[in-house]
């Protein structure tokens, strides 16, 4: 210790004589010292602290250039080859689900519904095709034929629809609704339903000479067709209707059964809701919330379309008649497209 340094005072430094040699394994070489730590005899080695109070982060001259730092700031976190493969990924899922829709014929003519009613709906909304017969159709002629072309595509997918309803009144016959009310309603929309087929088979056959059917006759096989659409429809309605009663029933019911807690079987053997996890409970509470308002928005959707072509003459004008097909067709499909989506594919 120097003899300028008071007694009992600890050295704020190692002696000279040990730090006079650089270390060659340090990673601060020996350069001119900070502020903070002067040396306190003039003939002393100026060197550096041994530690500093300042943060790790704080600037320091003394202390060399990270590069690696500075080189990850200008590396590209992504390759252009990457982001390509990225999108392409992506553009293949979306394929593969949209092949999984057009596969089956329901989801099919969700399709070509929402883009016909589209059509349609842009079609009311251009001027109407000039009367000269030597121009070119114009595009309002070009949407409506186009419109009608995917129209009678649906239909003619259609024709095999009576397979479908012997299926539905097969299941319902082996396992009957659990009331009366619900029994009744499920078999006048299963007669609906064969009957809607059935007539709108037959006009539609008519209507491409495939039968020899007046048109008048077609005409009224069409009207008669579109009042059978209207009983499914409104009892339908009905059918949601009853479900949000029971649902709201049941709820109550369950709620007074945990208070009592009787939700558990005795031995314990059998799950119950109340054995169900919380967010498995949410889940499927928050997706059959969401399928009852998707149902009941195209069914309220259909509704005045199905009002309309039953009578001789017709309730709404054509924007009308479209708009209500594009949102009944938009929340179908919007429906068919989560019920189809899976993993990614690889």
């Amino acid at each position: 210790m120097d003899s300028t340094t008071p007694p009992g005072t600890p050295p704020s430094e190692p002696p000279s004589s040990e730090m006079s040699l650089p270390n060659p394994s340090s990673p601060h070489p020996a350069q001119e010292p900070t502020p903070l730590h002067q040396p306190q005899d003039e003939n002393s080695e100026r060197i550096l602290p041994i530690s500093s109070p300042l943060p790790k982060d704080h600037w320091d001259p003394t202390r060399p250039k990270d590069i690696s730092t500075k080189n990850e700031h200008h590396q590209k976190p992504y390759s252009s080859r990457s982001i390509l493969k990225q999108h392409l990924s992506q553009s293949n899922d979306h394929i593969h689900h949209l092949n999984r829709l057009l596969t089956t014929t329901p989801t099919l003519d969700l399709i070509l519904s929402t883009t016909s009613y589209t059509l349609a709906l842009l079609s009311t909304l251009l001027p109407p095709s000039p009367s000269n017969s030597n121009s070119q159709p114009h595009l309002h002629h070009r949407l409506s034929s186009l419109s009608a072309l995917l129209s009678e595509t649906r239909t003619t997918l259609r024709l095999s629809g009576l397979i479908p309803i012997y299926t539905w009144a097969h299941s319902t016959y082996h396992s009957s609704p659990p009331t009366l009310t619900a029994h009744i309603t499920t078999t006048t929309q299963i007669l609906a339903g064969i009957a809607f087929q059935t007539l709108e088979n037959l006009a539609h056959l008519g209507d491409k000479s495939i039968l020899p059917l007046s048109p008048q006759r077609r005409a009224k096989y069409w009207r008669w067709c579109c009042r059978a659409w209207a009983v499914h429809v409104f009892l339908e309605l009905a059918k949601l209707l009853l479900l949000a009663r029971k649902r709201q029933l049941d709820a109550d019911s369950a709620k007074v059964l945990e208070d009592e807690n009787q939700w558990r079987d005795t031995d314990g053997a059998e799950m119950c809701p109340r054995d169900l996890p919380a967010t498995t409970k949410q889940q499927q509470e928050q997706e059959a919330e969401e399928t009852w308002w998707r149902d009941l928005k195209i069914n309220l959707a259909y509704a005045p379309m199905t009002l309309h072509y039953s009578l001789a003459n017709g309730l709404l004008n054509d924007s009308t008649v479209a708009l209500c097909g594009v949102l009944a067709s938009y929340w179908g499909l919007k429906g068919a497209w989560m019920r189809t989506a899976t993993a990614v594919v690889e």
